[in-house]
């Protein structure tokens, strides 16, 4: 069967491309990541409450849901929020693997069997469900020019209309959020006093502006069936709903006696604002509306960040005067650079194992072979990615350059059993082949089996840990398997045709290479006779290297995926409880200020009266994202993102007003918020939110004595 390729070389050479030609199909469509998507699928319930506070919101809302949501199929854990603001947020998150969209209709279907116990005000807002996007793609950031001319209401509204919309629809992108959105509203602000003169309730005011502020369908006249002398027919527009102040206050509030009427401008002072000042966001401390668009699992990072900075120059044409946008965070950054440092590793390792092998076999012909054999195994590697639904990540990536001086030993075995046959015995370069097959081709096919038998187990490793190396395990496996399939195809019938015949004269390379080598082989052989003869020396040796590989361990630091300079920082700024949004908004200026002064730091986006933690609205908190100067720019160790981030901890240590921490970002995105440990607390016997606190206090402060914190 094997003496089939070599006859027919044409077949063999056929087979090659077809392999090649599959694996350069398969690259053109592969994703490209950091990481495969490790974070375990999330389908986030959102509701609002408006005006009630967290308690409130807990108790009638986020419970009910809660109740029917728990059990779930699939589901390993749901957590839930409430907030302040009368935001309530339920986290389902189920095992990973699990189908996100048919997790997301069994979500669906429990909300909807809660929201008719959910209050009118609730179900008015909506209960939204989404699957959850962890990966930050990009933020984007729109300012302007002249801060009196374009207020951050202005820039929010107008990304709110003019740009969210576009940028979700940018292939790539999962979901677009617009963090401190503020969205124009019609603000009322009652007089209690006048409300209480003339007996009204703010449940009769909210009742006439709803029953006021309304678009109602008009119908048509002069349709079918009508007289026969009816020429025309028309749609009956109806008026908008209320725009300006002068409408809201003309609104009748009570029909008094005698005609008269109580108008909403009696009994309250209307502006046009805000629907909510609770976030307030800042680009090195100037207005900014920003836009957070996140990576829809599967796609392609690169392509996606591409296209967003394609859309932003669309959009940009027809932007306001004075207005301006950049890309503050670009996570596709470290991606560009973790990539092209692993490319960069794979060609210099292809170069010297082609080096190593041309030097070892004396010669350009018989280096041809394992030359030709490693790309073709390796790009054709691409092909089984993409059937198997990977991506070109740093592990893949890995798995590749470690594959490449495993599928070069199956060539170098042919090329040298055939070079043997031809030295020694004296035969053709082609009955050298066919005989080389029959001697090393089930050798070829063992080791392969021996190889698979490694790395393929590993892929089926339960949990987190075999998710993060089945990439890498199946790629080797894939490489290795291409790499047996040349060697018994491609490499006997190059060796038959490319091999020198007998009698051909050694290169000058060779004889000076087998000068060296030939009297370090005869040493080699005279410690292995040693050996033999102390057959007790092998078991010892093994145990004694078992041993020491255990001692060591003890002293090597463990840990799942190492923290990296991805050239963004995070930190989150805590004011006292009851903090007002304007003192939170003054202490985060001043952080940001601090901070963008620092060495090595490129810009500062602050989110005051956000919690990055927790995602939760609070008036005493604030998020800032730290953006680094691009790595070429810091290559002085005293820039580095460890050093940057000590002289930041230092400086925040200075301030009294705040508690001011700084983390990294988790090294794989979805798994926590930040780089580190997550810690959850629970109340399993319902002592109360005081108690909770107070017991989460004493351990954070216990917690902090560790050393290893």
């Amino acid at each position: 069967m094997l003496r089939l390729f070599i006859d027919r070389p044409r077949l063999s050479l056929v087979i090659s491309l077809v392999v090649l030609l599959l694996g350069l199909v398969a690259l053109r469509g592969l994703p490209i990541e950091k990481f495969p998507n490790l974070s375990p699928p999330v389908v986030v319930v959102s509701a609002y409450y408006p005006g009630a506070d967290a308690e409130v919101v807990e108790q009638t809302v986020t419970a009910l849901i809660e109740q029917e949501l728990n059990g779930v199929p699939g589901m390993i854990a749901i957590d839930s929020l409430s907030a302040d603001d009368g935001s309530a947020k339920v986290s389902v998150t189920f095992e990973i693997g699990s189908d996100i969209d048919q997790k997301s209709v069994l979500v669906q279907n429990r909300v909807q069997k809660a929201e008719a116990r959910l209050p009118e005000a609730v179900r008015r807002e909506g209960v939204l469900v989404e699957a959850a996007s962890p990966n930050i793609l990009a933020i984007v950031t729109i300012t302007a020019d002249d801060e009196a001319r374009y207020d951050e209401l202005f820039l929010n509204n107008y990304a709110l209309l003019n740009i969210q919309g576009a940028l979700a629809r940018v292939p790539g992108v999962g979901r677009v959020e617009l963090l401190g959105a503020r969205e124009y509203g019609m603000r009322v602000w009652l007089n209690a006093d006048r409300m209480r003169a003339f007996g009204l309730s703010a449940n009769e005011v909210a009742a006439a502006i709803r029953a006021e502020n309304l678009r109602l369908a008009g119908g048509r006249i002069g349709t079918a069936p009508a007289s026969e002398s009816q020429p025309f027919q028309f749609s009956v527009v109806m008026p908008e709903q209320l725009q300006t102040v002068e409408e809201f206050g003309a609104i009748r509030v009570r029909h008094e006696a005698g005609g008269s009427a109580i108008r909403l401008r009696d009994i309250a002072d209307i502006e046009l604002g805000a629907q909510n000042y609770d976030v307030r966001a800042r680009l090195d401390g100037l207005p900014a509306a920003s836009l957070v668009a996140y990576q829809l699992p599967g796609s392609n990072a690169l392509e996606a960040s591409q296209a967003i900075e394609a859309e932003m120059n669309r959009l940009a044409a027809s932007f306001p005067e004075g207005l301006s946008w950049n890309i503050s965070y670009d996570s596709t950054e470290v991606i560009e650079a973790s990539v092209a440092e692993m490319k960069t590793t794979l060609y210099i390792a292809v170069g010297l194992v082609i080096a190593v092998v041309f030097v070892f076999l004396g010669g350009l012909r018989p280096t041809l072979v394992p030359a030709i054999a490693v790309p073709v195994s390796l790009i054709g590697s691409f092909a089984l990615m993409s059937a198997l639904g990977f991506s070109l990540n740093t592990l893949s990536l890995f798995g590749l350059i470690l594959a490449i001086g495993i599928v070069v030993d199956d060539a170098i075995l042919v090329v040298e059993t055939t070079t043997r046959n031809i030295e020694e015995r004296g035969m053709e370069p082609k009955p050298a082949a066919i005989a080389a097959m029959q001697e090393v081709g089930g050798a070829v096919i063992a080791s392969t089996l021996v190889l698979l038998a490694v790395f393929i187990p590993v892929a089926f490793i339960p949990g987190l840990t075999g998710r993060l190396f089945q990439q890498f395990a199946l790629t080797i496996a894939a490489a290795v398997s291409i790499s047996t399939l040349n060697a018994l195809t491609l490499s006997p019938a190059l060796a038959s045709l490319v091999l020198a015949r007998p009698g051909s004269e050694p290169t000058r390379l060779a004889r000076g290479f087998n000068a060296l080598f030939v009297p370090l082989r005869r040493r080699y052989l005279g410690v292995v006779r040693w050996t033999l003869a102390r057959k007790a020396v092998v078991p010892l040796a093994l145990l004694a290297l078992c041993a020491g590989t255990g001692v060591l361990t003890r002293f090597v630091p463990t840990g799942f995926v190492p923290s990296e300079d991805d050239g963004m920082l995070m930190m989150q700024v805590s004011l006292p409880d009851a903090a007002s949004t304007r003192r939170t908004g003054e202490v985060s200026d001043r952080v940001s200020e601090l901070v963008a002064a620092q060495a090595g730091v490129s810009s500062v986006i602050s989110f005051s009266g956000f919690d990055l933690l927790t995602g939760a609205v609070a008036p005493n908190k604030a998020t800032l994202i730290v953006v680094l100067d691009h790595w070429d720019a810091r290559s002085d160790p005293r820039l580095a993102i460890a050093a940057v981030k000590g002289r930041i901890d230092a400086e925040m240590a200075t301030l009294s007003e705040a508690i001011v921490l700084s983390f990294q970002p988790p090294p794989i995105s979805g798994l926590g918020m930040t780089a580190g440990v997550d810690f959850e607390l629970q109340d399993r016997q319902g002592t109360g939110a005081t108690t909770l606190a107070a017991v989460s206090a004493d351990l954070a402060r216990s917690a902090a004595t560790h050393p290893a914190i």
